[in-house]
């Protein structure tokens, strides 16, 4: 073997190991690029999905503002529907002992607030308008006076003569519990909303 083709497989050697380290950088550049391609594209995924998540959040929040302002506008409007009703019936309390209904519910409802009061007996305080109504109803019961008193709001309030019992059954009175059972109704509808 003579040096030009030991020069000549030198140079062919060397040029197979070129060759290969070129594919083997070329292979390991690819292979970077693909990385970096994919840690591009997961850096904007993770990116996207957290903008995403703060939209998610965000539009969470207002839906949750507008779900409570429209709760707070229902119950608002109930509120001035019960309002309403009732000054409407403030105004027709003064009447109501002109109603043959209301005289008899009257009487029923003086013999149920009895049960409450002491044996020693009550008195009753009332228009004088009701007062034969109630005394009608009180038939056999000594132990109970009517008193016709001017002052006394529509209605009656039943008084225990130890003073143990007042049971305030005024038109008022009954018209003010309405009003604070149905706030109460509306207040506990309001927090089952949220």
């Amino acid at each position: 073997m003579g040096l030009q083709e030991l020069v000549a497989r030198l140079e062919r050697d060397a040029d197979a190991r070129v060759a290969a380290i070129d594919a083997e950088a070329r292979v390991a550049i690819e292979a970077v690029e693909r990385a970096a391609a994919s840690a591009a594209s997961e850096r904007k995924a993770e990116a996207l999905e957290g903008k995403r998540a703060a939209r998610r959040e965000g539009l969470q929040r207002e839906l949750s503002l507008a779900r409570r302002r429209a709760s707070a506008a229902v119950l608002a409007a109930r509120q001035a529907v019960v309002d309403r009703a009732m000054t409407r019936a403030a105004a027709l309390l003064e009447r109501a002992h002109e109603d043959a209904a209301y005289r008899a519910a009257a009487s029923e409802r003086l013999v149920r607030a009895l049960a409450f009061v002491p044996e020693e007996g009550a008195t009753v305080r009332c228009r004088a308008d009701l007062a034969g109504t109630l005394r009608a109803a009180l038939a056999g019961r000594a132990d109970v006076g009517v008193l016709e008193d001017a002052a006394t709001p529509p209605g009656f309030v039943v008084v225990a003569k130890d003073g143990s019992t007042t049971i305030d059954e005024t038109l008022p009175a009954r018209l003010a519990r309405a009003r604070d059972a149905a706030a109460m109704e509306i207040a506990e509808e309001a927090f089952r909303a949220r």
